[in-house]
């Protein structure tokens, strides 16, 4: 997972809260920035991919348990 400072380098602020909702396993907010930024997510051509994630979101959220 890249680092908040990673992603402030390269202007991709974007995906901060995406990436924090993955690793803390957090599958509503998860979806939420899915569905915030789908446009964006689309035009990139990265939706699809990112919809996979889920399970990696489900992972994490059942190691916390």
């Amino acid at each position: 997972m890249p680092s908040k400072n990673l992603l402030n380098k390269y202007n991709l602020d974007i995906f901060k809260d995406l990436t924090e909702s993955i690793k803390m396993g957090n599958v509503q907010k998860f979806r939420e920035c899915i569905d915030v930024n789908e446009v964006y997510y689309t035009k990139c051509g990265i939706y699809l991919l990112l919809q996979k994630l889920i399970n990696l979101v489900y992972r994490n959220l059942f190691k916390k348990l």
